[in-house]
C-alpha cells in the first residue's frame, strides 16, 4: 500500500483506529436488523433440522422425500444469508476509509487462506488415519 495516502485519520489507518463515528454507524447497523436477520435465518434453519433429523429416521424413499421438503427451505435460507453479507459488507465499506477497507480486505483474505490451509490439513489427517 502507499504509505503517503492521506486517510484523514491520525492513526496507520487500520481497522483497530476507528473512530467513535465509525463505531456508532456499525453497531447502528448490527442493531437495526442484522441480529435480527441471523436470529430468524437460524431458526428456520434449526427448524429444518428438526424436520429433516425427524424424517430421517424413516428408512428409504423417506430419506429422500426429506430432502426434497427441506431443499426449497435451505434454497431461501442461503439466498437470504448470501444477501446478509453482501448488506454487511456494503455498510462497512460504506463506513470504513479506503486504507481500513483495504486493510479489512487483507485481513479477510488471511482468514479465507488459513481456514483453507486448516481444512487440507484435517483432511489429510483423516484420510491418513482410515
Amino acid at each position: 500500500m502507499d504509505e503517503n495516502v492521506e486517510d484523514g485519520q491520525d492513526g496507520d489507518g487500520s481497522i483497530s483506529d476507528l473512530t467513535a463515528m465509525q463505531l456508532a454507524r456499525i453497531n447502528e447497523y448490527l442493531e437495526s436488523g442484522c441480529i435480527r436477520r441471523v436470529h430468524l435465518y437460524l431458526e428456520i434453519s434449526l427448524n429444518s433440522f428438526t424436520v429433516f433429523s425427524k424424517d430421517l429416521v424413516e428408512a428409504g424413499e423417506a430419506v429422500e422425500e426429506a430432502l426434497d421438503k427441506n431443499e426449497e427451505g435451505m434454497t431461501v435460507l442461503m439466498a437470504e444469508a448470501d444477501k446478509l453479507r453482501l448488506d454487511t459488507i456494503r455498510t462497512i465499506v460504506e463506513v470504513l476509509t479506503p486504507v481500513q477497507v483495504a486493510a479489512l480486505l487483507i485481513s479477510l483474505k488471511r482468514l479465507h487462506v488459513s481456514l483453507h490451509e486448516w481444512g487440507r490439513g484435517r483432511e489429510e489427517c483423516c484420510l491418513v488415519c482410515r
